[in-house]
């Protein structure tokens, strides 16, 4: 709640409904909150454009009506600069839609916007041409740039997948889709060996049905690594399922540890993997940039 004497807040929320025709809404606070919250004036409506997508096969349009004679092309200016280039945020003002109608006029428009989801995080298209060809770029310049013999893959919380055209038009399953890709990252790799994180190919983890706005379930996305891709397995909440699973299939794997939590930790899963074949080596991971526990850690894992 806002401070006594200050000013209401406004919180706005963003969903799309997709083909859900009910919707449950809660007002809570979790059990770690203290104080009152007071919820006011809050209403349910239309937001418009917001985050407009527009790429071949992707347009804004009115039902019967021609974009540039009957109506000014939709174009959000929002999309991707909020916060600066290539920032994204669930809401602000959409655009203006200019229609050469009379007012009053019922009209019937759809489109297709970038799915933000938590503290503003957008997914590329893992089915674009361009996307693809990016990363083969990008790849190519990493390995010349730094003479890079081991590439990390940031294949990791993918939110939103397989819902745009491209990825509908392809056919394929999310996990299809998705196996493709890091499929294609491997041989962009050439001979460079290539690191991935755990999650998104691990059905004891991400790689599950309804991971957020995910199509679809995930479960197969493990088949496109191709065995020697090294595996960075963060599932700390069910390692032995995991650690497991990925030995099955031949994969070297990297524990990734610590993440600001005790550095004692770490012994509960030592065990685990010295029990788990291919295991070469643990990672501290750190998310505040913590390093002050990093020769305690190393001391744990080294059992001195």
């Amino acid at each position: 709640a806002a401070p006594a004497g200050a000013a209401p807040e406004t919180r706005d929320v963003v969903f799309n409904s997709q083909d859900h025709r009910r919707v449950t809404l809660w007002f809570a606070l979790s059990r770690a909150s203290k104080g009152a919250l007071t919820w006011s004036d809050w209403r349910i409506e239309e937001s418009g454009p917001v985050n407009a997508i527009r790429r071949d096969g992707m347009a804004f349009r009115f039902d019967g009506l021609a974009e540039g004679r009957d109506y000014d092309p939709v174009r959000d200016p929002g999309l991707g600069t909020r916060g600066g280039a290539g920032a994204f945020d669930a809401w602000h003002e959409p655009p203006a839609i200019r229609v050469r109608r009379p007012d009053g006029t019922r009209l019937r428009a759809s489109w297709w916007a970038a799915g933000v989801v938590l503290r503003g995080q957008a997914s590329c298209c893992l089915s674009d041409s361009g996307v693809r060809a990016r990363l083969a770029d990008e790849i190519a310049r990493v390995r010349a740039l730094f003479g890079a013999r081991t590439l990390f893959l940031m294949h990791d919380e993918i939110r939103v997948l397989g819902q745009d055209a491209p990825c509908l038009a392809s056919g394929r399953t999310a996990a299809q889709i998705l196996a493709a890709n890091v499929r294609d990252c491997r041989r962009f790799a050439g001979d460079a060996r290539v690191a991935v994180w755990s999650d998104m190919f691990d059905p004891h983890h991400n790689a599950v049905d309804g991971y957020y706005l995910v199509r679809g379930d995930l479960a197969g996305s493990w088949q496109g690594l191709a065995p020697d891709v090294v595996v960075v397995n963060w599932n700390a909440a069910d390692p032995g399922h995991s650690l497991a699973f990925f030995a099955a299939h031949g994969h070297p794997q990297v524990w990734a540890g610590y993440y600001d939590t005790p550095v004692a930790d770490i012994r509960r899963v030592l065990p685990l993997l010295d029990r788990t074949p291919n295991v070469v080596g643990v990672m501290y991971t750190t998310w505040r940039e913590r390093y002050d526990d990093l020769e305690a850690f190393a001391r744990l894992c080294r059992g001195r």
